[in-house]
């Protein structure tokens, strides 16, 4: 198995960092077009960006301020079965590495690759995201 890998590094309080992985409202703010659930333990979670585009994904696993991972259940066939994994890393004061991770690709192929690109692009909204809200309160 096969899987991407983005650290970054912002300005931010956890909170907020935390709040844009986890909840359907943070989560629209970045990467998707409308989310749906509720944040506990097996629940699933909707991610929609288009018609041809509504995956689903279970909470796998999440500690508040710290970590989130969920499992696709519903999306297409490269991304079905993979997890995404957000975790907080604190340097200090407010500074944070957020380790992401897609894991459990079957190959590396195009969508691998285009999908590693994507990545990237929009964990830097989230850093933009997060790191507005630490501008509007500190």
């Amino acid at each position: 198995m096969y899987l991407i890998c983005h650290d970054i590094d912002m300005r931010a309080f956890a909170e907020d960092i935390y709040f844009l992985i986890s909840t359907p409202e943070g989560l629209n703010k970045w990467w998707t077009v409308r989310s749906e659930g509720i944040l506990a333990q097996n629940e699933e979670y909707q991610f929609y960006f288009s018609d041809e585009y509504d995956w689903k994904g279970e909470i796998l696993e999440f500690t508040p301020n710290e970590s989130i991972s969920y499992f696709m259940t519903q999306a297409d066939s490269d991304w079905k079965g993979t997890m995404l994994s957000f975790e907080l890393i604190h340097k200090e004061d407010h500074y944070y590495t957020l380790r992401f991770e897609h894991r459990n690709w079957k190959e590396i192929n195009s969508h691998f690759r285009r999908t590693s690109y994507c990545w990237a692009l929009y964990l830097n909204t989230l850093k933009e995201q997060a790191e507005s809200l630490f501008k509007l309160k500190a």
